[in-house]
């Protein structure tokens, strides 16, 4: 509206280079410093917005509440912003198959841990690949998709030597990875034996 008076004042008063840097310069400069501003914005609510459902998520999962925690996070995934930012889509994603892996559901753990992996850029820090392979390697074996498990640790162990593992707040040292492969493929061996036996 501003804008629109200007203008007008300037184009009655004669001065149409004046009317004309402002409607084709000002306005557009103006218009382009506040893309830029909404796009920053939006950056930081995205953020924000994946910490709070993050957050929410692990409350719930700590009260035990592992299907609400569940819904939190694919509610986070279905969300426009989780489509368009790959930081965003990533967190929600490792979290929602770390949670289905705890929870005993591998199908949707390898599902989500997927989206995770792919939405990992390429250049991104090992450790959190090495995470996300170990939990997908985890819900491979709990399939007793041996093959596919031992590929998705086999790239980890190419990653990493040692890792340090999440034991829930334990102070624990890091471990070898094939000691952990070791350890997990004979925990398998173990749980198959006993629901054959």
């Amino acid at each position: 509206y501003k804008f629109a008076s200007i203008v007008r004042s300037l184009k009655r008063d004669g001065d149409y280079e004046g009317a004309s840097r402002v409607l084709y310069g000002e306005i557009p400069a103006l218009e382009h410093e506040l893309e830029e501003a909404q796009q920053a914005e939006s950056a930081t609510a995205s953020a924000d917005l994946a910490a709070g459902l993050q957050v929410a998520a692990e409350c719930q999962e700590l009260q035990g509440r592992v299907e609400e925690a569940a819904a939190t996070l694919e509610r986070g995934l279905a969300l426009p912003q989780a489509q368009a930012d790959t930081a965003l889509r990533l967190a929600l994603a490792s979290q929602l198959g770390s949670l289905h892996l705890r929870a005993g559901d591998p199908r949707l753990a390898r599902e989500n841990l997927a989206v995770a992996l792919a939405a990992l850029p390429p250049t991104d820090d090992d450790h959190r690949r090495v995470e996300i392979l170990m939990d997908l390697g985890a819900a491979h074996a709990m399939s007793d998709e041996f093959a596919a498990a031992v590929a998705a640790f086999s790239q980890a162990a190419a990653l990493a030597d040692e890792i340090l593992m999440d034991r829930g707040g334990e102070e624990i040292p890091p471990e070898r990875v094939d000691a952990i492969l070791l350890h997990l493929f004979q925990h398998q061996i173990h749980h198959r034996g006993q629901a054959h036996a």
